[in-house]
């Protein structure tokens, strides 16, 4: 029996991979037997980011995103086949908008805003996925304002799925150690 193949996108545009909870996950899909993946690129272009990974790492038949990095496997997934696509508290244009006048964040995140292209085709993510789900982090919720939830809940309704509430160890999913995810994630798979 071949091994599924899993893609994990990085959030915060793919430069934290070393930050977060990624490699732990990793190691723990590659403990069950999953060929694993820690996918980035350097592109701030949406399209081109997807066609950069898929030429440079190929398909999977799980893709795992979280925050910027969902909206990668979004895109990502609105071109290629897979069996499961995981969001992990996808980032939300709006809410990006606001963090960057808010804290008044260096240009890179002014680039990633006016660089992407957020209009995502959910059809094609559904008719390109077998099973989604979006997992969304209540602490985070409960420190800043249910508005996120709200963005979230468009982002189910698009995509026709319910919504995996989960309190994270770091708001956002940004500890190294995130048991509650990698469980969750685990029964997903």
């Amino acid at each position: 029996m071949k091994k599924e193949t899993i893609f994990i996108f990085p959030g915060n545009n793919g430069r934290s991979r070393r930050d977060y909870w990624y490699f732990e996950l990793k190691n723990k899909l590659i403990n069950a037997g999953y060929n694993t993946t820690i996918c980035s690129a350097n592109e701030l272009n949406l399209e081109k980011r997807a066609g950069f990974i898929k030429s440079k790492y190929g398909l999977a038949d799980v893709v795992i995103g979280h925050s910027l990095g969902a909206v990668t496997a979004l895109k990502f997934t609105e071109k290629n086949k897979i069996s499961k696509l995981i969001l992990v508290d996808p980032s939300v244009k709006e809410v990006f908008e606001a963090l960057i006048t808010v804290k008044k964040k260096h240009r890179r995140e002014s680039n990633i805003l006016s660089a992407w292209n957020w209009d995502i085709n959910y059809i094609s993510v559904k008719k390109n996925s077998v099973e989604i789900k979006l997992i969304h982090d209540i602490k985070m919720e409960k420190r800043i304002s249910s508005i996120i939830k709200d963005y979230h809940n468009d982002y189910a309704k698009k995509l026709g799925i319910k919504i995996i509430n989960i309190e994270s160890n770091l708001e956002h999913f940004t500890s190294i150690k995130e048991d509650n995810l990698f469980n969750k994630i685990l029964n997903i798979i």
